[in-house]
């Protein structure tokens, strides 16, 4: 995501942006061009090698994240349509839940509701959330093994 807004806004606007400036375009701005409509931008005039600040339209943004995001919902569209029938009814009450960093993109749960028709939302502490789980996992392995060792028993 990040590269493909470096390579937009370098083709767009003759600024050339560092991957942070494009994270940070990206966040601010997100899968609908933000509440704003811009953002502020600084990297080197691509003409010219010196430093400048430009103003990225939030368009620009969008358009350089769409077919990114477009594969990802169509991926989860792909995906809940291989999903056994008695988990439907899980997928639909529970929701689509979202982790990890791309999870924070601003539009995406709402990119991946339209394309699933059910409901997506944003995990508790999403960067987290993986580390964490499988941390409780290794946690309950632990534990597991211990009780099938019984009493007195050496692992």
């Amino acid at each position: 995501m990040d590269e493909a807004i470096v390579q937009a806004v370098r083709a767009e606007l003759g600024l050339i942006i560092s991957q942070r400036a494009a994270r940070q375009l990206k966040m601010t701005l997100g899968v609908t061009g933000g509440a704003e409509g811009w953002a502020e931008a600084v990297g080197l005039d691509a003409a010219h090698r010196t430093p400048r600040t430009e103003y990225v339209p939030g368009g620009l943004v969008a358009t350089a994240l769409e077919p990114i995001v477009a594969t990802i919902a169509a991926s989860v569209h792909e995906l809940l349509s291989d999903i056994p029938a008695g988990l439907a009814e899980d997928v639909v009450r529970g929701k689509i839940r979202l982790a990890g960093g791309g999870a924070l993109l601003p539009g995406l749960a709402a990119r991946i509701e339209t394309a699933a028709g059910i409901g997506a939302v944003l995990v508790e502490d999403p960067l987290r959330c993986v580390v964490r789980g499988a941390a409780e996992m290794l946690e309950r392995s632990g534990k597991d093994k211990k009780k099938r060792a019984g009493p007195g028993l050496r692992q």
